[in-house]
């Protein structure tokens, strides 16, 4: 009985030992994955409709990662190419050639680091003092409209919006409000785009920016026309992708917070479709019209061809020519 008492001590002191030597944070690291084990099992299994979407989006995975492959292999590619070519150029020419095309490459990167040192400079004095030019705050308000993949595209129509404003020779002073949730993980994916020249703000537009006279929020409802852009006036854009599901959105959104409503002199333009445009494009056109002050030009070079009207042969004939139907134009 006395060995069987000794035994079990023994044990005993084995375990106290064995907790004395045990690491807290393996013990409680032990412990959660037991807990996540436990709440696995429980998980009820998923229906049909998840497995499917589950498998759709592991199949869009993996055509992404096959993509980035694709494109890295035609980088390396490319790279080799330039370099045969460029070892095939210095071995034909002769030292004269080789020192001309050097100092025009040269020449050219010059160019080219001036016209970015210029492009930043037109951009830093944007914003060291906003209001001495109109602002275009683009609305972000409306992520629980859209879905992921049309929050997606209008990451990518906000991208270009920057891009269209950085290369401008009059930059605009651009801004993005309600930029948060879903919307602001697309965008964040643009490599650079922390150091991007913009405002973006979290905050409604209404914070960012008092003064609801000083806001006109463009809408293709309204029934005033935008005539000019003035200094220190904010024209917002409704940040939104939606197919046409929603309609006067734009226009509600402007009563609801009392702020004036204008649309684009649309006359300026034949449409075969729908006067609604992107996000990128409205605010090319409003960069064009500030940089050249006239709506015919800045239409002309940024309304897609596929939603201007065919130009027919015997237009000049004014019997012949199809009058312009209002219709066409507005909702």
């Amino acid at each position: 009985m006395a060995e069987v008492d000794g035994s079990t001590q023994t044990e005993q002191d084995t375990l106290d030992l064995h907790k004395l030597n045990t690491d807290p944070c393996e013990e409680k690291e032990r412990v959660q994955i037991n807990n996540t084990s436990h709440a696995s099992s429980t998980t009820p299994p998923l229906s049909k409709t998840q497995l499917k979407k589950r498998k759709k989006y592991e199949q869009l995975q993996e055509q992404y990662k096959a993509k980035k492959l694709k494109q890295k292999e035609q980088k390396v590619q490319t790279r080799a190419k330039r370099a045969e070519e460029k070892k095939i150029f210095l071995e034909t020419r002769t030292p004269e050639q080789i020192a001309e095309f050097e100092e025009r490459r040269n020449k050219a990167k010059m160019d080219l680091k001036q016209q970015k040192e210029d492009r930043n400079t037109r951009l830093t004095e944007v914003y060291a003092n906003p209001r001495a030019q109109p602002i275009v705050c683009i609305d972000c308000s409306f992520n629980d409209k859209m879905t992921s993949k049309e929050m997606t595209s209008l990451a990518h129509q906000l991208s270009y919006c920057y891009s269209h404003n950085s290369k401008s020779e009059k930059p605009l002073c651009l801004a993005i409000s309600s930029l948060q949730g879903e919307l602001l993980t697309h965008f964040q994916r643009y490599s650079g785009s922390d150091k991007w020249r913009i405002i973006k703000d979290q905050e409604h537009f209404t914070k960012i920016f008092p003064g609801p006279e000083t806001i006109v929020y463009l809408s293709a409802d309204s029934p005033n026309t935008l005539t000019s852009l003035e200094a220190g006036t904010v024209y917002v854009l409704g940040g939104l992708v939606d197919r046409n599901r929603y309609k006067n959105i734009s226009l509600q959104e402007a009563q609801k917070y009392g702020v004036r409503t204008a649309k684009l002199p649309l006359d300026k333009v034949k449409l075969e479709s729908s006067p609604v445009f992107t996000v990128n494009h409205v605010f090319e056109v409003l960069v064009r019209f500030y940089e050249t002050n006239d709506w015919q030009e800045a239409f002309d070079k940024v309304v897609p061809k596929r939603k201007k009207k065919e130009q027919d042969d015997q237009e000049a004939d004014d019997d012949e020519a199809p009058p312009l139907d209002d219709q066409v134009i507005q909702k």
